[in-house]
């Protein structure tokens, strides 16, 4: 675990916890020296539980189930480490610095994308979409969020020009939503987007 941020935080109701953020890897070991199958280590409200070599429990910051035979290393981005195995009695989890800086609560503890957080850009979409000229569906923003998981997580997938243009669609959508906060009209909006400005 060289090079990686440590930090300090309370959790209500427990015991300081360490957070550990930055380039490290975690490796865990099939408690069947000679496994026939492999063992899976469920994700739980996007953590995976594992163990340390003190007998504390480890929640790593996954977006999938991991499959373990005999033995996994597993390059990640962000644990931490608890006393209790109940994921559920943190109100809050709260990682600083690093590449995760999110608070993660319990009722939005799963994934930093929800449902909630679809509609919003579709709601962005349906008031902004007239003034860019671009659409791009829920599917496709979907697509991205899964490609980003994944490259975040260490793993490779190739980058196709379709998930590029959703990134770029978005990255317009945040400038429209900007300059609309700020107070210009629809009109200049829409002459700036028509004169390539923003893109």
């Amino acid at each position: 675990m060289e090079n990686a941020t440590k930090l300090c935080g309370t959790v209500e109701g427990y015991e300081n916890i360490s957070f550990v953020l930055g380039g490290f890897q975690c490796i865990f070991f099939n408690v069947d020296s000679n496994p026939k199958a492999f063992t899976t280590l469920p994700q739980n409200q996007g953590f995976i539980l594992g163990r340390t070599a003190g007998q504390k429990y480890v929640y790593i910051y996954s977006n999938e189930d991991l499959k373990v035979w005999n033995e996994l290393t597993l390059n990640t981005w962000g644990y931490f480490v608890s006393s209790s195995p109940d994921i559920t009695s943190y109100k809050a989890i709260c990682f600083e610095g690093g590449i995760l800086n999110k608070l993660f609560f319990q009722s939005s503890i799963i994934v930093d994308y929800t449902d909630t957080g679809a509609e919003r850009i579709e709601n962005c979409f349906f008031e902004c979409q007239p003034l860019m000229g671009e659409y791009i569906s829920r599917k496709q923003i979907d697509e991205l969020v899964k490609y980003r998981n994944t490259i975040t997580h260490g793993s490779f997938m190739p980058l196709d020009n379709k998930i590029a243009e959703t990134a770029f669609v978005l990255m317009e959508l945040v400038y429209c939503c900007i300059l609309k906060r700020i107070g210009l009209t629809d009109k200049v909006i829409k002459d700036l987007f028509k004169r390539h400005l923003i893109s």
